[in-house]
């Protein structure tokens, strides 16, 4: 049964959308994939799967999956000492006053 309230991951839905387009049907996927029709229901209802799954899928499908740097940068750890010094530092200065 599928949670409303999971987030279905992009690249599944991608994957979903692909499959539809090409009126490929889940038991016809889940033959050239290799994994069980069950499984694939499960999937695309937004269960995790392996990237070994994954790539199974991606190949039958004849999609690629790229990895690229991302947009974000997460802060490093000199970023975070330094907003927490400033932060501490504000502090002690208001609890002075």
């Amino acid at each position: 049964m599928k949670n409303p309230d999971r987030i279905v991951d992009p690249v599944l839905q991608h994957i979903v959308a692909t499959r539809k387009e090409r009126g490929i049907t889940q038991t016809r996927l889940a033959e050239i994939a290799g994994v069980s029709r069950r499984a694939l229901v499960n999937i695309e209802a937004g269960s995790d799967c392996t990237l070994s799954v994954l790539r199974r899928l991606l190949q039958a499908m004849s999609l690629d999956l790229r990895v690229e740097n991302a947009a974000y940068n997460p802060p490093t750890l000199e970023d975070v000492y330094a907003e927490n010094s400033a932060r501490i530092a504000a502090e002690n200065k208001r609890l002075k006053r």
